[in-house]
Parts: C-alpha cells; sequence; structure tokens
C-alpha cells in the first residue's frame, strides 16, 4: 500500500514538473526573444552594412517585389518571409506558401545539408524544427532582414539579409520530405500564380 502512495506522488509531481515546462524544451519564449531585441538590431546594422556592398539585379529585386505583393494581397503574415535568404554564414533559408495560412516550407541549405521541412507561422513568427537531432530554430523579420535564432543551448543570431525569389534545391541530401508532400507552391511567376491559385 505504502509503494502505491509513493508512486501516486511520484506521479502527481512528475505530472506539476511537466505542466510547468514548455511542450518542446528547445523552444525559446516570447520573453527570452524580447531580451535579445538589442542584440538582434546590432546584428542586423551589421549584417545589413556588408550586404549593401554587393548588388542586386534591379529585374531581380522587381521580381521579388511582385511576388510578395501577390502574397501580401493573399496573406500577409506570409508575404514578409518568401524568398531566398543568405548571409555571410555559409547557411541560406528558402520560404515557400503553402494553401494552409499557418503553414510555410522552410528550406535549408549549407555545405553539407540540404533539406526542407515545415514551418509554423505563429505570432508574426517562423517556428521550425531541423532533422538534424536537437536543432530548432525560430525566424523572425527585423528591417530587411530574416533573423535565425538557433535554440540550443546559448541562443545563436544569424541575420540573413540578402533576399531574391525562392528556388526549390535541385537535390535533398535528406528525402523525408518533398515539395509536393507539404503542400509547398514554387512557382514564382506571378502570372501563372493567378491562374494556380484564383480568388
Amino acid at each position: 500500500m505504502k509503494w502505491q502512495v509513493s508512486f501516486g506522488l511520484i506521479v502527481s509531481f512528475a505530472m506539476l514538473v511537466a505542466g510547468s515546462l514548455p511542450v518542446n524544451a528547445q523552444e525559446i519564449t516570447e520573453a527570452q526573444i524580447r531580451g535579445l531585441k538589442q542584440q538582434i538590431e546590432t546584428e542586423v546594422q551589421n549584417a545589413e552594412s556588408r550586404a549593401r556592398r554587393g548588388s542586386i539585379p534591379e529585374s531581380q529585386k522587381t521580381a521579388l517585389r511582385e511576388y510578395r505583393q501577390f502574397w501580401q494581397n493573399r496573406n500577409p503574415d506570409v508575404a514578409r518571409f518568401v524568398g531566398h535568404w543568405g548571409g555571410n554564414w555559409g547557411e541560406s533559408f528558402t520560404i515557400f506558401p503553402t494553401k494552409r495560412p499557418d503553414r510555410v516550407c522552410v528550406q535549408y541549405g549549407d555545405e553539407s545539408e540540404t533539406f526542407v521541412e515545415p514551418g509554423t507561422l505563429k505570432n508574426g513568427k517562423i517556428y521550425w524544427k531541423s532533422p538534424l537531432p536537437n536543432l530548432s530554430f525560430v525566424l523572425l523579420r527585423e528591417s530587411n532582414s530574416l533573423v535565425v535564432i538557433k535554440v540550443k543551448g546559448q541562443p545563436k543570431i544569424l541575420p540573413q539579409p540578402l533576399s531574391l525569389l525562392p528556388r526549390p534545391a535541385s537535390s535533398f541530401t535528406r528525402n523525408q520530405h518533398s515539395y509536393e508532400s507539404l503542400g509547398c507552391i514554387t512557382e514564382t511567376n506571378v502570372t501563372r500564380l493567378r491562374l494556380l491559385l484564383p480568388r
């Protein structure tokens, strides 16, 4: 009988503790993100200052503006994020919309990995879990940059200031998902998009 009472107390305590923890221990809280505000602003300013030295052809800027305007009229929250974002860190993030207003596709690429995974849009941020072990990200928009916060131990901020039209990867190193299975809308030609997604 004693052991049953003890076991019951242990289970109750475990449930109480679990209820007070984040759903995913790798998630970052809103308060933590607010606490990083100054660091984010400084890193974004530095990254955008470096990015100004490189130039993107005007035709590509125009195509990206038209593409984002198309999505602005359908889903303003997603429109802020869509595009191919790159920086000086050897990592790139490409964000495609889906037909679900709260879901995007996030394509990740670095020197050795390329894959696409779903991301959840919530409170103006994208929450995204990598298939790599214990690696989650929160993606924000700050100024003209995508800000990637790596959530593992001490958050690491990677501003990605260079933005182009999103483009699908030619191949993946991890094939758990495909664009089709995730419902990614990879078409970027606005004329074709209007036919594909009529109002």
